[in-house]
């Protein structure tokens, strides 16, 4: 098409689209209108996602850090849900004892006395009621899962077998890496805390091996992440 050409056809529709403009003067007041609005609108989201990033800054620059404990022996800790309470073990040259704490401050509480035992987990109820912790100890050569209440009590076994753990956030069940040894495998197993049943979600070969400590449940109990070794080196690691 010859360059004359197409600018006269340009033109002739800037030229219609200004006489239709002029015809309908309450269409073109709506679309200024509207072109007005999109302006604000556009404006006021920027504004808010600004004064949002701004915000997370400001806070994350803001955070504070506060030591709890000063004894310098501290190997595994839990937060309460509530953030009130604080669970912990003291390593004190193999001997190993279980704590409560308050975050506001307070005398802590002894809940477990001194002894040659390893704690692979510890966690609180999600009403903060109780504190479940994984033991090795001479009693329970496999490792097995206790609670006993916040303030102290008689423990109570939950299930055997469970070393690093992740309790469900309903409380009904708990998930936990189980090696076996003759297939040379991990297996990430999901349990029923009153015993009733157990399945396996995945398995993994030897070169997959699952960090324990990293298994979490999502708030609605659905979903599962963990992390799991993906080299043969046994160094890089994916959730």
């Amino acid at each position: 098409m010859p360059k004359a050409i197409a600018n006269v056809e340009i033109s002739e529709r800037q030229k219609t689209w200004i006489e239709w403009l002029k015809l309908n003067p309450m269409m073109a007041t709506l679309l200024g209108a509207f072109l007005i609005l999109a302006v604000i609108v556009g404006s006021y989201v920027w504004q808010k996602q600004r004064q949002s990033n701004l915000l997370h800054t400001v806070s994350f620059a803001q955070m504070q850090i506060r030591q709890l404990t000063a004894n310098g022996k501290v190997s595994v800790a839990a937060l309460s849900s509530d953030g009130k309470l604080f669970a912990y073990v003291v390593n004190d040259l193999g001997q190993r004892s279980l704590w409560l704490g308050y975050i506001e401050g307070g005398n802590d509480i002894q809940l477990r006395q001194s002894a040659e035992a390893r704690y692979s987990g510890l966690a609180f109820s999600p009403d903060s009621s109780y504190v479940y912790f994984s033991i090795l100890d001479d009693a329970n050569p496999n490792f097995a899962l206790f609670k006993i209440p916040v303030f102290g009590g008689v423990q109570e076994k939950v299930l055997d077998n469970i070393g690093s753990f992740s309790l469900s956030p309903d409380e009904r069940q708990i998930a936990n890496v189980r090696h076996n040894d003759d297939e040379k495998k991990d297996s990430l197993v999901v349990a029923n805390l009153d015993k009733s049943s157990e399945r396996e979600i995945a398995l993994f070969a030897p070169s997959k091996s699952i960090s324990g400590n990293s298994i979490s449940w999502s708030p609605d109990g659905q979903t599962l992440a963990f992390s799991a070794v993906n080299d043969e080196g046994g160094i890089k690691q994916d959730i």
